[in-house]
């Protein structure tokens, strides 16, 4: 997750990068992504249960730019 975190800021810095990602994964996956870009503890993440099939989430950026 952390590799693949550091490819994908590295792809927000081109000014071609589209404005929106659309990320395909596991529930598993999932979380561990929402735990590295939230800096969730492990208490945090294992307090959460992964999404059920066909599940998505959405992150929306705010006005205070905080997602």
């Amino acid at each position: 997750m952390g590799a693949f975190l550091e490819s994908l800021w590295r792809s927000f810095e081109d000014p071609d990068h589209p404005r929106n990602v659309l990320l395909v994964t596991h529930g598993l996956t999932m979380r561990l992504f929402c735990m590295r870009w939230f800096h969730w503890s492990v208490a945090e993440f294992e307090s959460l249960s992964n999404p059920g099939n066909a599940e998505y989430r959405t992150l929306l950026l705010g006005d205070d730019g905080r997602y």
